[in-house]
């Protein structure tokens, strides 16, 4: 959605369709939004809150009967604590910088629990457009500066 916005601002710059005080003002806009979008890290803490309350629901059924494979125990749930939250210390670096963080979590993913890995969006996919993201950023501030 980001690059839905950034692609067509670009264009226009890079085709003249704006005026300086346009250029200027939307420069502006652009440097003061991070490179990448947004904060990239604390989406995950959504997600990393949305799961753990799926998982706590799941936990707080352990007294019923559960289809097999549907119940967690504690070291399951740890593990999928401990990648969410190595997830968002590498979303916190540059998306160049996170790579070798996101080699080693995807190594990590496949040890989780079935459930877990439901659980958890493609880190991988998320630096990838936030590579997008930068890139046409970096373009787009270009864009702005010629005459």
């Amino acid at each position: 959605m980001i690059l839905d916005n950034l692609q067509p601002l670009r264009d226009s710059a890079l085709h003249g369709k704006l005026s300086e005080k346009q250029k200027a003002e939307l420069s502006a806009a652009v440097k003061a939004m991070p490179e990448d979008g947004f904060d990239w890290a604390a989406a995950w803490g959504v997600e990393f809150a949305i799961g753990d309350l799926h998982l706590q629901e799941l936990r707080a059924t352990r007294g019923l009967p559960a289809a097999p494979g549907t119940t967690e125990t504690d070291d399951q749930i740890r593990a999928w604590e401990e990648y969410m939250l190595a997830a968002q210390a590498a979303l916190r670096h540059p998306p160049n910088e996170a790579k070798p963080q996101i080699d080693d979590l995807e190594s990590r993913l496949r040890n989780l629990a079935e459930v877990e890995r439901i659980l958890v969006l493609s880190v991988r996919q998320s630096n990838d457009a936030r590579l997008r993201i930068a890139k046409m950023h970096e373009e787009l501030l270009q864009a702005l500066a010629s005459k």
